[in-house]
């Protein structure tokens, strides 16, 4: 699931320490990988992830409303490694 949002200008240090408290919250399942990232000079995120709760957890902080995409997995460097042909 991709969720992206904008917080306001005012609360980008509030948001971030939301984000970092909801990484440590997920971080406890190893299954679950989780990140988040903010687009240079702006309060725009892209969070990459189960992000269920982060919107209610975010929603004092939002300049609008988060939207969620949802998207499969085709590959990435951790799968590769568990594939690997010998």
């Amino acid at each position: 699931m991709v969720a992206r949002f904008e917080v306001r200008g005012d609360a980008r240090l509030a948001a971030e320490q939301v984000l970092h408290d909801f990484a440590a919250k997920v971080r406890v399942d190893p299954d679950v990988h989780w990140h988040a990232w903010r687009e240079p000079g702006t309060n725009r995120y892209l969070a990459l992830g189960n992000a269920e709760g982060l919107a209610d957890a975010l929603a004092p902080h939002l300049a609008g409303e988060v939207a969620y995409t949802p998207y499969e997995l085709v590959t990435s460097t951790d799968l590769a490694r568990r594939h690997r042909r010998r």
